[in-house]
């Protein structure tokens, strides 16, 4: 904002500099004209003399009019034929000044001066081989454009310390205007629903501004409270009956007359869990991805907790053929959404251990970051290419490869909405071989203690 006052000032005062430029060579044209007009009437008057009685009257002429008061800022020079003085009141003729010479303006000497004076010179050749030169002292047009340029320069020292003052005045005003709409944006993103920005009377923009951000977050408060009840409502319309059903499959075990009974009941039991597990997933990617939980941050050790997601998955890495690695520094505390983080990076563990076939190694590494960490787990299998990313983050998203093995294709999206919830992003990088999945948090709050 300060910068955008200073740009209006500087065009404002290029415009007035302008202007002052503009008048400057006008008043000093004008005046120029009037010495101009001055010396060739100078110049014409002495003429008339010589005309009427040849050079004697004009030497009296010259003697005359040196001899007035009013005749101070004329200069006058009659010189002979050989160069020689014959009245006036300089000592020679200046040596760059030619005979016959239209408006020049020097620098030169008066007889009884004792500095130099800025003249404006007419030199005219008369017909019996003399010459005369006349001319007006020019100090008055110099000394009005030296004024001119003190008073832009006055100007400029006065309106730059202002403009700066003015400027800065300016962008206190606004920032602490727009800091109260910063705030309020920032309680709703961290989960505070209920933020308003502080409406006052003056009813400028700034007020304007803060009553539309006011309804939109009524609106949005309405749409987060219709999702809430929409998500709890199909988790318990959904959840009922899948559970039942489950119970239902366990009571069938009891009663089964056959093995091949058994065996089907079987199956249905892990379509059920398998809904179950869908079902619950799919909530938490909504919930993460509406804000749903932002009360509910609090600072966790982050070393502890992958610690124990990776005790708990080392038994299934190493009985599906995998060797789990880890590089977890010690006590990275940051402010999480705990539940988040762990179902997020199991989904990750299982990922890894269903998919990577072919691979021997799975490492989790945690990072710490600037305001944040970076969770890291990786693989040695086939990877995913790099042109089939956004596929693999999509809900659902199973690539061709895979379709026959068991999941939802929602673990990677869970990750990546678990990520945007901390303010972060889910990175997907190339393991050479395999795949590298790096779960950003950026939370406020401090990675380590």
């Amino acid at each position: 904002m300060a910068a955008f006052t200073l740009l209006v000032f500087a065009l404002q005062l290029l415009a007035v500099g302008g202007l002052f430029f503009f008048v400057e060579r006008s008043s000093l044209a004008a005046q120029q004209q009037d010495e101009r007009s001055d010396t060739a009437e100078l110049r014409d008057a002495l003429l008339d003399n010589y005309r009427a009685g040849g050079r004697a009257a004009l030497v009296d002429a010259i003697d005359v009019r040196l001899g007035e008061i009013r005749t101070e800022a004329e200069v006058i020079l009659l010189e002979g034929k050989n160069g020689e003085e014959l009245a006036g009141n300089l000592s020679d003729w200046p040596a760059s000044i030619p005979f016959n010479a239209a408006w020049r303006e020097i620098e030169l000497y008066r007889k009884n001066s004792q500095a130099p004076a800025a003249v404006g010179l007419i030199a005219t050749s008369l017909p019996d081989g003399s010459s005369l030169l006349t001319g007006h002292v020019i100090e008055g047009s110099r000394a009005t454009r030296t004024a001119y340029r003190e008073a832009l320069l006055d100007a400029l020292l006065i309106s730059v310390p202002l403009a700066l003052l003015i400027a800065g005045i300016a962008e206190l005003f606004i920032s602490r205007r727009l800091a109260k709409v910063a705030r309020t944006v920032r309680g709703v993103r961290d989960g505070d629903l209920s933020e308003r920005v502080a409406a006052g009377r003056s009813g400028d923009a700034f007020e304007r501004l803060g009553s539309e951000v006011n309804a939109m977050l009524d609106q949005i408060e309405d749409l987060i409270r219709e999702l809430r009840n929409l998500t709890d409502g199909l988790a318990h319309d959904l959840r009922s009956p899948l559970t039942r059903l489950k119970l239902k499959i366990d009571q069938g075990f009891a009663v089964a007359q056959t093995e091949r009974g058994r065996t089907v009941l079987q199956s249905i039991a892990q379509e059920a869990d398998v809904l179950l597990a869908m079902l619950s997933t799919t909530l938490e990617i909504s919930r993460a991805e509406a804000g749903i939980g932002r009360q509910q941050l609090a600072k966790v050790n982050l070393s502890e907790l992958l610690a124990d997601l990776c005790e708990l998955y080392e038994p299934v890495a190493e009985e599906r053929g995998f060797e789990l690695t880890t590089t977890i520094p010690p006590a990275v505390r940051l402010l999480v959404q705990r539940d988040q983080v762990a179902r997020a990076v199991a989904n990750l563990l299982d990922n890894a251990t269903l998919y990577a076939s072919g691979g021997s190694q799975i490492g989790v590494e945690l990072v710490r970051r600037s305001g944040g960490a970076d969770i890291i787990v990786s693989d040695n299998g086939p990877g995913i290419p790099e042109q089939r990313h956004a596929e693999a983050l999509k809900r659902f998203g199973r690539l061709d490869p895979s379709r026959h093995l068991p999941g939802s294709g929602l673990g990677l999206t869970l990750a990546d909405a678990v990520a945007r919830f901390h303010d972060g992003h889910l990175l997907l990088q190339d393991g050479g071989p395999g795949l590298r999945v790096v779960i950003q948090l950026r939370t406020e709050g401090t990675a380590g203690d």
